[in-house]
C-alpha cells in the first residue's frame, strides 16, 4: 500500500507521480491495481484549489487524461458517496442514495474494493427491502473478489444477517475476526455482529 507524507496536489508535481502514471501497467503487477489507480485519482482530485474546485467535466477530462475512460465513473462515484453524509438522516436522501448507487453499478463496472465495499455497507445501513440488499450483497462478494479484508467480509456477513442467511453471515464474520486479528485491527464490532448472528433462529 503507497502512502506518502505530502500533500497529493504536491505530489502532482512530483517525478514520482510521473513514473507512476507512465509505468501503471507493470506496477499492477506489484500492487493492487485500486491501489495504483486510486493514488493517481486522489492526486489529480486533490491538485485542484479548493476555494475553486472543477466542475464534474473538468474533473473528469483531467482523469481521462491520466486514466483513459475512468473519469465520468469516478466522478459518479464521488458524487453518489457525497450523498452519504446527508443520507444518514434524510430518508429521501437514502432513497436517492441507494437509486444512483445501483444505477452507476449497473453502468460501470467499478472494481475498486473500497468503494464498492462503501457503497454495499451504506445499502444495508439504509434499507430493509431484500431485494435491495441482494444487490448489496453481490456487491460485498465482488469486493471481496477484488481485495479480500476484515471490512468487506464484516459488510457481507451483516448483509447476510439482514437477509436471514445464517451459514453465509457466520463464515464471513469469522474471517473478518480472523483476519482483523491477522492485521491487529479491532474486531469487536464483528465479534458483536457474530453473537447476533449464532442468535439468529
Amino acid at each position: 500500500n503507497m502512502s506518502y507524507s505530502m500533500r497529493p496536489s504536491k505530489f502532482k508535481e512530483t517525478k514520482y507521480f510521473e513514473y507512476i502514471k507512465e509505468n501503471r501497467e507493470a506496477l499492477y503487477a506489484h500492487s493492487d491495481k485500486s491501489n495504483i489507480d486510486g493514488l493517481l485519482k486522489r492526486t489529480i482530485i486533490y491538485s485542484f484549489p479548493r476555494q475553486n474546485p472543477p466542475s464534474d467535466e473538468e474533473l473528469a477530462a483531467a482523469i481521462d487524461e491520466v486514466l483513459p475512460g475512468l473519469g465520468e465513473q469516478t466522478v459518479e462515484l464521488q458524487n453518489v458517496q457525497k450523498l452519504i453524509g446527508k443520507a444518514r438522516n434524510d430518508d429521501n436522501a437514502k432513497a436517492e442514495f441507494i437509486e444512483r448507487a445501483i444505477a452507476l453499478m449497473n453502468y460501470y463496472d467499478i472494481n475498486d474494493s473500497n468503494s464498492l465495499n462503501t457503497i454495499a455497507w451504506f445499502m444495508h445501513e439504509f434499507t430493509e427491502d431484500a431485494a435491495i440488499l441482494q444487490k448489496a450483497k453481490a456487491y460485498a462478494q465482488k469486493s471481496i473478489k477484488t481485495d479480500s479484508n476484515s471490512m468487506n467480509n464484516d459488510t457481507l456477513a451483516a448483509i447476510c444477517y439482514k437477509l436471514k442467511e445464517k451459514e453465509a453471515a457466520m463464515k464471513h464474520a469469522k474471517l473478518a475476526i480472523q483476519l482483523a486479528k491477522e492485521n491487529d485491527q479491532d474486531a469487536s464490532g464483528t465479534e458483536e455482529l457474530l453473537e447476533k448472528i449464532e442468535a439468529l433462529k
